[in-house]
């Protein structure tokens, strides 16, 4: 296992980052579903966007949590499988991310670039816990 402590502040760090962005997804998810399910005739295909993307959302939020299970156990494997999953979460988000902004225009684009930069910024402890160096104990 990499030799950051467990009671150190970047250890807690980087399994609270995926827990809070499962947390993030998990709303938005539920929130997608409601509106979806409210909508009334005249906005047919936005709930039907809405009902769709709301499942990859609950998805992603599942998998955010089960990162955050991997990073918390036991040895390095568990470590390194939470942190890919984690890494391979986040470049979903932001990738999705960039092509919402890309569609819908100049403002929405600046928003979702800050979504993407804290977004990005939250997975530093993972990859720092994840990839740690051994120290020499003089």
């Amino acid at each position: 296992m990499s030799e950051v402590r467990r009671s150190s502040w970047l250890w807690r760090s980087a399994v609270e980052a995926p827990i809070v962005k499962g947390v993030v997804c998990g709303l938005a998810g539920v929130a997608a579903l409601a509106e979806s399910l409210s909508s009334d005739g005249h906005e047919a295909l936005m709930g039907t966007l809405l009902f769709s993307s709301s499942f990859g959302l609950l998805a992603v939020a599942a998998g955010y949590l089960a990162a955050a299970f991997l990073i918390a156990g036991r040895g390095p494997g568990w470590l390194g499988a939470g942190a890919l999953l984690d890494g391979m979460l986040s470049l979903m988000i932001v990738l999705a991310l960039s092509w919402f902004g890309l569609i819908l225009g100049r403002e929405i684009a600046a928003i979702a670039f800050v979504i993407l930069v804290i977004w990005l910024v939250a997975l530093i402890p993972v990859v720092a816990v994840s990839v740690g160096k051994k120290r020499s104990r003089a």
